[in-house]
């Protein structure tokens, strides 16, 4: 069976996080993946820049006793003002805040200026993962970014795959950067 983009990142990432790892929900939004992630690891870094995403993760978190996350209300691309330990993956579900003003988006240079940050403290065969939304506002651009960065990273030591709907125009998709 073909897994829907969010299941399938979060297969892949349970694949390798441990209750021992720190890891980085790079946009908490409505608090999902940070719960997700909150499950899985030690300690969860979630950014996101709307206050509302904040409150509505940590009410996530209370209502499912979760007690190591850590909500910062900042831009993903300032997590080195924030983070020392070394990371073992970070997931990024990109675009705008559901139910919120759909043009407060992630932006393609501030998303990879926070991955370039993350592969300096990423442990080898740790993961970032990038949840990429093609048709909503501004998607096509960031998507456009985050390619063309991914496609020169060294195969040596970087592996990166695409995981998409093939017969859907501007459909959801993938990107996994694992680290060698």
């Amino acid at each position: 069976m073909i897994k829907k983009v969010i299941p399938f990142v979060h297969n892949k990432l349970k694949e390798i996080i441990t209750t021992d790892d720190y890891v980085i929900d790079g946009t908490c939004g409505n608090g999902y993946d940070t719960l997700f992630l909150a499950r899985q690891a030690r300690k969860v870094y979630a950014f996101d820049i709307q206050e509302l995403a904040i409150q509505n993760t940590e009410e996530r978190m209370k209502r499912n006793k979760i007690h190591n996350v850590e909500t910062i209300l900042d831009s993903h691309e300032n997590l080195d003002k924030y983070v020392d330990e070394d990371i073992k993956a970070a997931l990024f579900n990109l675009g705008h805040l559901p139910g919120s003003d759909k043009r407060i988006v992630t932006q393609g240079p501030s998303t990879i200026s926070a991955i370039k940050k993350i592969q300096e403290r990423l442990v080898p065969g740790g993961m970032i993962a990038l949840v990429v939304y093609v048709g909503k506002f501004g998607g096509k651009e960031e998507s456009d970014d985050l390619l063309t960065y991914v496609h020169s990273l060294d195969f040596d030591q970087y592996h990166v795959i695409k995981y998409s709907y093939y017969n859907k125009d501007q459909g959801p998709y993938v990107i996994c950067i694992e680290k060698q």
